[in-house]
């Protein structure tokens, strides 16, 4: 990752334990994944990722003053001369709720039945305030419920705002949550028999390389489409609902962040049968951006490729008007079994 990274910085939630509401399993790992990463890969010097974790030894912890606080020493720190701040990378995993489509209101440890304004943070609020503050690139990612309830709104944070200051020059927010209005989140036991978050788990695939391009980068918008697929596939595979989605938001300025470089591409082997007399195989990605172009041997009907996973148009073209093709969208598989398309021809 480029120098620029060491202007970076994160704020990493992780709250498992609740005293008052359900406890969960996942958000905890979950954070670490995060922001080892960000440590790894993202290139982000350590003393620049503050991490806040619940624990059973810390009963009713984390709670929004310590957030508030985190949150004030990170601004501190990227607004001085020498802090330069660059891009700002918040994440979440723990209880959640909403109230209208793009609002979330994030649960502290504290979080009790009658209590839960005075103990969530209001991400609206809280993203609205950071849009004047320092960082030009800011990311949000929300692995959480987004189950409606009409009362909670959450807290703003705690400094002083001016509701006449604009927001910073070129900025760009992108928003992604777990779940979209009214729908939950879901965690489930897919490592070694920890449960993790279907949302957190999609996230870091996409780091790792599924969300990777041909030349190696990761991108926010390639980052956003797979965790967005992955996340329905997820939940198709392990049964929570039918129609589970991700969403994902920007904010001013419509451009692409790139969160990593020097990414191997994931990629899954696929045979593609089809017809006799075929001369080309051509692959496409949702763009229409060609990804390969094979030329074909007179006698051959099918074709062992390696692609990557990604939504792809695959075509057999044997003149310019005769043409099959099909659409895929290619996502991991734990069997490494071969994926199969069938464009018309005779399986191997």
């Amino acid at each position: 990752m480029s120098a620029s990274a060491n202007c970076d910085y994160a704020l990493i939630i992780g709250i498992d334990h609740y005293p008052h509401l359900k406890e969960l399993e996942g958000p905890v790992k979950d954070a670490k994944r995060v922001a080892d990463w960000l440590e790894r890969r993202g290139g982000l010097p350590r003393e620049n990722v503050k991490r806040i974790e619940s624990s059973r030894a810390r009963q009713g912890q984390p709670v929004l003053a310590e957030v508030d606080a985190a949150l004030e020493e990170i601004l501190t720190r990227a607004e001085a001369p020498a802090g330069a701040g660059r891009r700002l990378y918040i994440y979440f995993a723990g209880h959640g709720m909403s109230q209208e489509l793009e609002h979330v209101a994030l649960f502290m440890a504290d979080a009790a039945e009658g209590h839960y304004n005075r103990a969530a943070a209001n991400a609206v609020e809280y993203r609205k305030a950071l849009a004047r503050r320092v960082f030009r690139e800011q990311i949000y990612l929300f692995d959480c419920c987004r189950r409606y309830d009409a009362i909670t709104w959450g807290t703003k944070p705690n400094w002083d705002t001016n509701p006449k200051e604009k927001n910073l020059t070129g900025l760009v927010q992108v928003v992604m949550f777990a779940a979209g209005f009214q729908e939950a989140a879901w965690e489930r036991r897919m490592h070694y028999d920890e449960r993790r978050g279907l949302f957190t788990e999609a996230l870091m695939e996409g780091l790792e390389g599924a969300a990777a391009s041909q030349n190696r980068i990761v991108t926010s918008d390639r980052l956003a489409s797979y965790v967005q697929r992955r996340v329905e596939d997820l939940a198709r595979r392990w049964k929570v609902e039918e129609d589970q989605n991700c969403e994902c938001t920007v904010y001013g300025r419509q451009r692409p962040l790139i969160l990593a470089t020097d990414v191997d591409p994931r990629v899954r082997s696929v045979t593609v049968t089809f017809p006799k007399g075929t001369k080309h195989l051509i692959v496409t990605d949702e763009g229409g951006e060609t990804l390969t172009a094979i030329p074909v041997r007179p006698h051959d009907t099918d074709a062992l490729l390696d692609l990557p996973l990604a939504w792809l148009k695959i075509t057999a073209e044997s003149t310019a008007s005769t043409k099959a093709s099909k659409v895929i969208d290619l996502m991991p598989d734990g069997n490494n079994t071969t994926y199969l398309v069938d464009l018309g021809g005779r399986a191997p």
